[in-house]
């Protein structure tokens, strides 16, 4: 049985996705691995962002989706139902000059994503479903949860952590210390606060 797409959006316009057309040409490129990922995203997500379009007379240009329109052709042909109009935000621009100017400006990633808050705010998601629906550009979610690197200290001659243990626990955390005491050059500090 064919699995169907569903809409998780809402908008007050909708397109005909399949007659969207391209005003970007190849300034954007997706690759394989990519296209895989964004699929697999569709699968798990539905479809949860809007496509946005220029209207140009009778000529609908994608703002933001073109992408989406290639993977989800791919999916349809591999026997994915797509629903015919998907959700749409219709974007103004006097001409198609203005119209590529907002390409630019949909394609601009203004905020960082920080490597070391990514780690806390994925604890808690399933990390391999992560991997193989989300790509943030110069962040590697290969390894598990983001681990703090070697590097991320070199300029200290020493690093000092302050554990705080409820006392329900304290054998497990001391068994831990224990451990981390035979490693050279650390040196543990305990005491009752």
């Amino acid at each position: 049985m064919a699995q169907k797409i569903s809409i998780k959006c809402k908008t007050q316009e909708s397109v005909e996705w399949k007659c969207i057309k391209s005003l970007q040409g190849p300034l954007k490129t997706i690759s394989e691995e990519s296209k895989e990922k964004l699929k697999n995203s569709i699968i798990s997500n539905g479809f949860t962002f809007p496509m946005f379009v220029w209207q140009s007379g009778k000529d609908i240009y994608s703002i933001d989706g073109v992408h989406r329109k290639i993977v989800l052709l791919e999916m349809e042909q591999r026997g994915y139902i797509i629903p015919e109009r998907l959700p749409a935000v219709y974007i103004e621009a006097d001409t198609k000059n203005q119209a590529k100017k907002l390409i630019l400006a949909a394609t601009s990633q203004y905020a960082k994503t920080s490597k070391d808050e990514l780690s806390i705010f994925i604890h808690d998601l399933d990390i391999e479903q992560i991997k193989s629906e989300i790509e943030i550009p110069g962040i590697n979610i290969d390894d598990e949860k983001h681990e703090i690197q070697h590097d991320d200290f070199r300029q200290y001659k020493a690093v000092h952590f302050l554990i705080t243990s409820p006392i329900e626990v304290i054998q497990d955390v001391l068994q831990i210390i224990g451990q981390l005491s035979d490693i050279e050059g650390v040196e543990i500090e305990q005491g009752p606060s």
